[in-house]
């Protein structure tokens, strides 16, 4: 993993103990806004745990490294006793910081005499300014200190304005719907569904290439329903100005499979964007008397299929920082979830389309599975309160159309 320094500095790689010193006597590890060096973490007391707080907070307002087993003032590599510090910083992170904080502890750096040096990665965090004993805490050049009320004010503001404005690109993916022009007579009134995730900081790192995408979206897990492929299908080139694209089809098909078409994109900026074809369905039962259903085990399944790809993606470009991740449903006004639509006593679905939203840190998911299906139920919370499905868990959408 690189690390980002400072202006000026270049990316640096400190994995190893020789790497570490290198860069230590190459005056890349002067303390300035993106780097806070420690000799020790010191013993596990309040006042010592309540600084380790602010140390963490105040980098995530821009993103930084802290650096245990160098001493601030020499910058003398001299490692520390490790043990039980990735626990103990991800427990500092999760209570003592509002809203909490989740630092990426990497590997220890092993040094001589069992004295190593542990790299914690603090990414700009798109919650920033955090509060650690109802202060708000950042950097300058000279290290930590409280922000001042204008400068909390001036930073909530460009987060809520970075908010909005993924909230416009993410319903602006209809605009340019990539499964209409698959489909022949589009478009059909079949609700689309549209993912974007976006990451918090800037990635530093080499274009993921055709192959590698394609070897991640064929190796997904299908939730058990071998005749749906959706993501995993997506092999066929689609030209992207932006970047790589990929989709399921080539040619046009009929509207009665468009249910199962799919397009991935993967910006040049590590943007990720997919769409489905199968957030709504209009089927005909008999002559002149049509369903319009919602298939709710279709939307479940492609959203896990996104989000292990997301996972996998940052994995591949050593991302190991937060992304914005959301959902845009069209066409679902008077839609029902398909297991009651033949009833007749579904409730149908209120409005014409459905939004939301969430920051997840896929690279820190302890369980990815269980992650995965916890944060698509958050994703569709609202498609499936307005389809009478709140409650569900996973495995029983899964088991829908």
């Amino acid at each position: 993993m690189q690390h980002y320094l400072g202006p000026g500095r270049p990316l640096t790689f400190l994995d190893t103990w020789d790497k570490v010193r290198a860069a230590a006597e190459g005056g890349l590890l002067e303390e300035n806004q993106w780097c806070e060096l420690k000799e020790a973490i010191g013993p596990s007391t309040k006042a010592v745990n309540t600084e380790l707080a602010r140390d963490i907070a105040a980098l995530s307002v821009h993103g930084g490294v802290l650096i245990f087993g160098v001493k601030d003032k020499t910058y003398e590599v001299v490692g520390c006793e490790t043990g039980g510090m990735r626990d103990r910083i991800s427990q500092v992170a999760a209570t003592r910081i509002s809203p909490p904080l989740v630092p990426v502890v990497l590997d220890d750096v092993e040094g001589p005499d069992g004295r190593n040096v542990l790299i914690v990665s603090v990414p700009p965090s798109p919650l920033a300014p955090h509060m650690v004993d109802e202060r708000y805490y950042g950097r300058s050049a000279d290290g930590k200190r409280v922000l001042s009320d204008p400068e909390v004010r001036t930073l909530i503001l460009a987060r809520d304005q970075r908010t909005h404005g993924f909230v416009e690109r993410l319903q602006g993916l209809a605009l340019n719907d990539p499964i209409d022009q698959l489909i022949e007579g589009a478009p059909t009134g079949h609700g689309h569904a549209f993912f974007l995730a976006e990451p918090c900081s800037p990635v530093p790192s080499e274009p993921l290439s055709q192959e590698g995408l394609t070897s991640i979206l064929v190796n997904l897990d299908n939730g058990r329903r071998s005749w749906s492929t959706l993501l995993r299908g997506c092999l066929h080139t689609a030209n992207d100005p932006d970047g790589l694209s990929l989709r399921t089809s080539y040619d046009k098909v009929r509207p009665e499979y468009e249910h199962r078409e799919a397009q991935i994109g993967l910006h040049d900026d590590l943007t990720i964007s997919a769409v489905s074809g199968g957030a709504t369905r209009i089927i005909e039962r008999a002559p002149g008397s049509v369903q319009h259903v919602a298939l709710t085990g279709t939307m479940a399944l492609f959203g896990a299929q996104f989000l292990e790809t997301l996972r996998k993606i940052s994995l591949a470009q050593g991302y190991q920082g937060q992304w914005r991740v959301g959902v845009h449903l069209n066409h679902l006004r008077g839609a029902s979830a398909i297991e009651d639509a033949f009833s007749g006593r579904a409730p149908q679905f209120p409005r014409d389309f459905s939004t939301h939203h969430l920051v997840i840190q896929p690279t820190a998911w302890e369980d990815p599975q269980t992650q995965i299906e916890a944060h698509v139920l958050e994703l569709l919370a609202k498609y499936l309160r307005g389809l009478g499905r709140s409650g569900w868990s996973y495995n029983q959408l899964l088991q829908q159309a």
